[in-house]
């Protein structure tokens, strides 16, 4: 397998959960949220991995296993400023780098997989993976082209104002 690393984004508080619980910390099945997801990482094959970590960073650090680094972001200044917080740490690295959320518990070995494969057999710049659901208030969006291609990102939650275009 190529090189791989993967970033998990685990800074957010988690408002609408109306809990002073950090959000990767809610229990799912008998254990936090991002815990599944770094047992499912390790599962796919993946050791180099990196949370950002924000809220309550201390009780993050002591409830799960598996981290090889850990990254601090001091301000919860958004998704793309987390992630930035990571960059530094991927300085002069060769190999791919996934970004998942910490708050998505039930994706599967499987999944990551397939993306993976996606991802390498197409030669991607990028892969983003995403899910039709049946109520997506709240939520962000994924416009995909007839060819299955992203062609926008609305970013903002509730009202729709922002958009990114993905062009390779």
């Amino acid at each position: 397998m190529d090189r791989l690393a993967a970033v998990i984004l685990a800074a957010g508080k988690g408002t609408r959960m109306k809990s002073e619980t950090p959000k990767v910390l809610f229990p799912v099945a008998g254990k936090p949220m991002l815990q599944h997801i770094l047992d499912t990482l390790k599962a796919v094959g993946i050791s180099e991995i990196y949370v950002v970590v924000g809220y309550e960073s201390g009780q993050v650090r002591a409830a799960v296993t598996g981290v090889s680094t850990w990254v601090e972001q001091r301000e919860q200044l958004g998704t793309g400023h987390a992630l930035a917080q990571a960059a530094r740490y991927l300085q002069g690295y060769s190999g791919r780098v996934m970004v998942l959320a910490g708050d998505t518990p039930l994706l599967t070995a499987s999944t990551l997989s397939g993306l993976l494969t996606e991802h390498k057999d197409n030669k991607n710049a990028a892969t983003v993976l995403s899910a039709q659901v049946p109520d997506p208030a709240g939520y962000g969006r994924i416009v995909r082209a007839e060819n299955g291609s992203v062609s926008r990102i609305f970013t903002k939650c509730r009202s729709i104002t922002s958009t990114t275009v993905w062009r390779s």
